[in-house]
This record gives C-alpha cells, sequence and structure tokens, in this order.
C-alpha cells in the first residue's frame, strides 16, 4: 500500500510537515543568531571574527533536528618550520632567503599574532652523538643523508634571531636521533605531539610558513592535511633549497588540499 493511502490521516500528515517546512524555511531566510553572537545566515554559515580562507570566510554551521542553530567554532594556527641559524645564510644548510623569511614572519605576528589562536614552532634538535638514524654522513647525499646541522644546544639549533619569538606558544623539537622533517614528528617539553596541541585548541585551519619548501615545510604541510586541518601556505614566506622541487613540492601541497596564497592576499594588506 505504499504511496496508495490518502486518507484524513495522511492528508493532516502532509499539511503538519508543509507547515513546519515553511516555519523552517522563513527562519533561514531571516537569518537567525547562534551561539556566542554569531549570525547564521540563510547560507548555513557563520560569520565568524577570525574567518577562515574556506567558504566565503565563515565557518560552517549546522542545524539541529529541531530546527535551532549552533556554530561550530573555527580556531586558526600559524605554523612556522624550522627557522633556524642553520638554514639561514651563514649556516651549516643554509638556505637562500632564509633570513628574509624569518624578518617577513616577524612582520607577520607584530600585525597578526592576534589572528592565531595557537602559534606553533618546530626546530630540527638532533643528537650530538651518532648519525642520529643515518640523518648526518659525512658524504650526504642531500636526499636522506646531510651534513651535521642543527644539533641541540648549538647555536645552529636556535632560532635565527630575525625571528622574534615572543608571541610563539608553542615550541616542538624534532630529529632527536632519527631522521625528521615533520613538525608532527617532534614533540614539546611536556611529550604532546604538534597534532595532540592543534586538537586540544580546536585548530581547524592553519597558515603554514618557514624553511625548507621543498623539505621540512612540504612534509609538516601534507601531514597536518592528513590531521584534517584545512591549510594555507603563505608562499612568500617560505624558503626552499631548489627551485624546481620547491615548485613540486608547492604543487604537491596544493593537490592535497591547501590553498597557496601569499599573506598580502591572505590578511588584505601588506605584511
Amino acid at each position: 500500500m505504499h504511496g496508495q493511502h490518502s486518507g484524513p490521516y495522511e492528508a493532516g500528515r502532509k499539511t503538519g510537515v508543509a507547515s513546519r517546512q515553511g516555519a523552517v524555511m522563513a527562519r533561514l531566510q531571516e537569518g537567525f543568531s547562534a551561539p556566542g553572537g554569531r549570525t547564521l545566515a540563510n547560507d548555513g554559515n557563520a560569520a565568524s571574527a577570525s574567518g577562515s580562507p574556506f567558504k566565503g570566510n565563515k565557518p560552517r554551521g549546522q542545524v539541529k533536528c529541531d530546527g535551532t542553530a549552533y556554530a561550530r567554532i573555527m580556531t586558526r594556527a600559524l605554523l612556522i618550520v624550522d627557522v633556524q641559524n642553520d638554514f639561514t645564510e651563514g649556516g651549516a644548510l643554509a638556505v637562500a632567503g632564509g633570513d628574509a623569511v624569518a624578518s617577513a614572519v616577524s612582520q607577520l605576528l607584530a600585525e597578526h599574532a592576534d589572528d592565531y589562536g595557537v602559534i606553533l614552532a618546530s626546530r630540527d634538535w638532533h643528537d650530538g652523538d651518532g648519525d642520529n638514524g643515518g640523518h648526518f654522513s659525512p658524504a650526504p647525499d642531500y636526499v636522506d643523508s646531510w651534513p651535521v646541522h642543527c644539533v641541540e644546544g648549538t647555536v645552529g639549533a636556535d632560532y635565527d634571531p630575525l625571528l622574534v619569538t615572543d608571541a610563539i606558544t608553542h615550541h616542538v623539537r624534532k630529529g632527536q636521533g632519527i631522521p625528521a622533517y615533520s613538525m608532527f614528528e617532534g614533540t614539546a617539553e611536556d611529550g604532546t605531539t604538534a597534532g595532540e596541541i592543534l586538537s586540544a585548541h580546536g585548530v581547524t585551519d592553519a597558515d603554514i610558513v618557514g624553511i625548507a619548501t621543498d623539505h621540512c615545510v612540504r612534509a609538516s604541510g601534507l601531514d597536518a592535511i592528513a590531521h584534517g586541518v584545512h591549510l594555507r601556505v603563505l608562499t612568500d614566506l617560505v624558503a626552499g633549497v631548489g627551485e624546481e622541487s620547491s615548485q613540486a613540492a608547492l604543487a604537491e601541497l596544493a593537490h592535497a588540499g591547501a590553498a597557496l596564497i601569499e599573506s598580502a592576499e591572505a590578511f588584505g594588506s601588506t605584511v
């Protein structure tokens, strides 16, 4: 009898459904308030003070079965990868443009630190004894093995002095006795990982900057995406070892879902 019943009960039920649907549509068209003072517009998105690079800078809202609305709060993080002395001009593995990145990231922090709920910086922090799992080699191939660099407690492992670190909320060290390219392989002093830090703070969006585009930025960015973060690569705030390999890394990140954007465009002003 499916689709055949048309008695008084069925007619009344349809009238009730239509009435409820009309009320919901009216609310959507008018817009209604979500918790925290955000307004849920008729496209289902809640306007956010911090904004998101996705969905027109509006985090996705949700509508409960009873027709009420709530917004999912979105937190943005800044991921600063390996802006260290050994990776900038004059270092053991100097990358051209490293100092410029350090200065530009400092300017970004001076102007936009408040746009981030988490500012997480990583450093290579290799053991001074041994080859760190084959990462160090007297005859490096510059693919899987490298000259000695960023040894814990040395000047080479320090942040570049042009990077102002006051606004950084979390510091992660990686490569302690092993090869490690991604900041997600490291830990903070309390043992928490980058992924755990982002999850604990409800991070849904992140910008990534640092050194080197074709190695640790690439690896960290891919892991951030795998962690479920909507990622923007601020392309004027990264520096790579090689031009072709850096472009390939950016293409790989874009293919994985990252947005490639300059900082001025990201914030609507020159950084």
